[in-house]
């Protein structure tokens, strides 16, 4: 059998959508879901989730009806390939196996979430398959086996019993993991959200106001030794002292006032005083008529 070319393979894969309008209808039934799949986003999620389940719903529908018999064959097929695969395990199935253990261990050992327990459990399984690959690999070589047939790998019971249990324990070890994922996942959607405590109060004096925070055990800042003060030498300035004058101007023209006033009195005392009385001139003119 030749290889084909890729101009080659398209025109063939051409040749099969133009044979019949089924798989013209179907190739724009897949171009629909594609641009559905693009356009999805939270704001459309719960429609998007009943178109998508009423889609499939319709399609599985269809291929059952139309396709039954053929899709019951390849379920058999498919199952039957699984349990010769766990009891009769090909080169390719035990290497990628190995690889998948190497990459669960240690994604175990370096991740944050996985407890001292699940990582004991891991590291036990792990080294159990190693050891038996370790084994499987020393009886092929001192056998001298081709890897690459069946019938040769288990013509050997010893191979045979090895491949068998690796395989088993390898079962074993997804089986738990997955039950494990399972009750963890339900046990985190039971236990209550504890809510972190905040490092802030919002404050809001009125409701129409955008409300602000006061940080209360904010994380405390490194001290710094402030600059030490340099002292700076001023010389006073001597300013000239002002000679208070006894009175102002108002109290100057009051004083004056007030001392004419006591002079005009005195003044009329005295000559109250040099003028003779009325009465005695009265008296003296009485006694001189009498």
């Amino acid at each position: 059998m030749s290889p084909l070319s890729f101009f080659r393979k398209i025109e063939m894969v051409w040749e099969v959508i133009s044979s019949s309008p089924l798989y013209g209808i179907a190739f724009f039934v897949l171009l629909f879901l594609v641009i559905l799949f693009s356009t999805t986003n939270k704001s459309n999620a719960k429609q998007s989730k009943k178109t998508y389940f009423l889609i499939y719903l319709a399609v599985a529908i269809y291929f059952l009806i139309q396709y039954g018999s053929s899709i019951g064959t390849m379920i058999d097929y498919a199952i039957n390939q699984m349990f010769l695969s766990y009891y009769f395990p090909n080169i390719v199935i035990y290497l990628g196996m190995i690889i998948i253990a190497n990459i669960i261990l240690w994604k175990t050992l370096f991740s944050k979430k996985a407890n001292r327990v699940i990582r004991i459990f891991n590291s036990c399984f792990y080294g159990i398959l190693t050891y038996l690959f370790i084994l499987v690999v020393s009886l092929v070589q001192q056998l001298k086996l081709n890897v690459f047939q069946l019938e040769e790998m288990y013509s050997s019971n010893q191979v045979r019993s090895l491949l068998e249990l690796s395989m088993f324990f390898f079962v074993i070890w997804m089986a738990i993991l997955i039950v494990y994922a399972l009750i963890r996942k339900h046990q985190q959607r039971k236990m209550p959200k504890e809510e972190s405590p905040k490092d802030y109060t919002i404050i809001s004096p009125f409701q129409t106001f955008t409300p602000y925070k006061l940080v209360t055990n904010a994380a405390p800042q490194h001290q710094t030794t402030p600059p030490t003060p340099v002292e700076v030498v001023q010389t006073p300035v001597v300013e000239p002292v002002k000679k208070e004058e006894p009175f102002t101007l108002e109290e100057y023209k009051v004083m004056l006032q007030i001392l004419k006033e006591e002079k005009a009195k005195e003044e009329a005392q005295k000559k109250k005083q040099a003028e003779p009385s009325y009465d005695a001139l009265t008296d003296l003119y009485k006694s001189i008529e009498d």
